[in-house]
């Protein structure tokens, strides 16, 4: 875990950065036959408390806070969507040059132990080349398609996201809106539904 200051640019800049050193990592790892190394970075933006905890003989700094939490439950959900940083919409609105990175919005969920619902962003500037490239190509039919789908039609919805895997079939929010949409096809949402999803697991 880190904590930074305003602004929030500097976050995203040290997950990229920390992606890059990774790759150098297991480039070097790969000489000595060392399977590649993962992660996930979440990034979350919010009031938390800093202190010193514990007793006498055992003391920490560390933070506590739902600001903590989420980001923890954010981090998590890389593994969901199949990337590396995802930040959180109080991030997001935070952002004040977000022409610096490249963004795109993949989900919209209350996640587990939280009734308020958040949109998640990947920042795809982490990916390799060839995986943010086909992430581009497809990015204005995800937006349309997810147009579609918080407006109710899914069945315009459907043909965006399928048009969009035909050109990129390694992408899970592809695959996850599509099986939503086509959910939603034959068993409809109420009519008060807001257009997210409430996460059961981490």
């Amino acid at each position: 875990m880190a904590l930074f200051s305003m602004p929030v640019h500097q976050s995203i800049h040290g997950a990229i950065k920390m992606f890059e050193a990774l790759r150098e990592f297991n480039k070097e790892s790969e000489t000595y036959d060392f399977p590649p190394v993962e992660m996930g970075i979440g990034i979350n933006t919010g009031s938390l408390v800093l202190g010193t905890m514990g007793a006498v003989d055992r003391m920490q700094c560390s933070v506590l806070g739902d600001t903590v939490n989420l980001a923890s439950r954010i981090e998590q959900l890389t593994r969901k969507y199949g990337v590396k940083i995802l930040i959180g919409e109080q991030t997001y609105e935070a952002l004040e040059n977000r022409e610096l990175f490249s963004i795109r919005m993949v989900d919209y969920v209350a996640v587990k132990g939280k009734g308020i619902a958040i949109k998640l962003y990947e920042i795809m500037d982490a990916e390799s080349e060839e995986r943010k490239q086909a992430k581009f190509k497809t990015q204005p039919l995800l937006k349309k398609g997810l147009e579609y789908y918080f407006s109710r039609d899914f069945t315009q919805a459907i043909d965006q996201f399928r048009e969009a895997i035909i050109i990129d079939q390694k992408d899970p929010v592809l695959r996850l809106f599509l099986d939503r949409a086509q959910n939603y096809i034959l068993n409809p949402p109420p009519q008060d539904w807001a257009g997210f999803e409430k996460l059961q697991q981490k």
